[in-house]
């Protein structure tokens, strides 16, 4: 995640959480975070190309549990940062105002979905969620990856070889024994 956008980020939350009223978190934010990606486990280059354009996209959804103890609001932050290969790709934010008593959950999903020219190796895709609110922090981190790999030709297998061989040597034995007998036989 962005170290800037998410001291941005816990600013802002800073902010909206010292507008509350008499509301607060009682106990721990628990927080869960889901991710899925789009692109296949391994992509392969074509045949004469060193490079492959691969769509690579995710979807992510973060969800946070908690009980407030006023009929305040409390104000806070929820968010969902994606990164590819240690690059910040793409983020959404939403303020968070939570009226009343009692548990409370907050749900945030949000998706991307973005071309890049790749070689071969691993690549990774990272989902961080940031739940923010009355001074409580919750940052589940879920990672994927996928391979891109160049395309091989398919090599046989050592037993379709040795059958070939033996397939081969036993054709030629038999026409030779073959051949002796027609000798015979004209004679």
């Amino acid at each position: 995640m962005n170290k800037i956008l998410a001291a941005s980020l816990l600013g802002t939350a800073m902010i909206l959480s010292g507008t509350k009223a008499n509301a607060a978190i009682i106990g721990d934010v628990e927080g869960t975070l889901s991710l899925k990606k789009t692109v296949p486990n391994t992509v392969f280059i074509p045949e004469g190309q060193d490079q492959v354009l691969v769509s690579v996209g995710a979807s992510s959804t973060l969800t946070t549990m908690f009980e407030t103890d006023a009929e305040d609001i409390v104000n806070g932050i929820k968010a969902i940062f994606f990164s590819f290969n240690d690059e910040d790709i793409s983020d959404k934010n939403e303020s968070v105002n939570i009226p009343g008593a009692g548990l409370q959950t907050e749900i945030i999903t949000y998706q991307f979905s973005q071309e890049f020219l790749l070689s071969p190796g691993t690549y990774n895709i990272v989902a961080s969620g940031v739940f923010f609110g009355d001074g409580k922090i919750v940052n589940p981190i879920k990672s994927t990856s996928f391979t891109v790999a160049a395309a091989t030709e398919e090599a046989p297998e050592p037993l379709t070889l040795l059958g070939s061989a033996t397939a081969l040597g036993l054709g030629a034995l038999l026409k030779r024994e073959h051949s002796k007998r027609q000798g015979k036989t004209k004679a």
